[in-house]
């Protein structure tokens, strides 16, 4: 007899319903930041997101954070 596997939970909150209305709010890199130790500019590789329920008296929106990723193509270094 085989016994049954337990259940997984999943951990972290149900997605943000999706018909709210969205504003981007863009974090991105000084421009200094851009640049490698090694002196090459580093190449936008992605970004990470999250969002943030923001309730204004009458207006209901979601906040979506993109923070920019880079990477320097000549040594690989973040």
């Amino acid at each position: 007899a085989e016994t049954p596997k337990p259940v997984k939970k999943t951990s972290g909150r149900k997605p943000l319903p999706a018909e709210l209305p969205r504003v981007r709010i863009e974090h991105d890199l000084p421009l200094a930041d851009k640049i490698c130790a090694c002196g090459c500019t580093k190449k936008h590789i992605g970004e990470d997101t999250s969002e943030q329920l923001d309730i204004i008296p009458a207006v209901v929106q979601v906040l979506v954070h993109a923070r920019q990723k880079y990477v320097c193509e000549a040594c690989e270094s973040g």
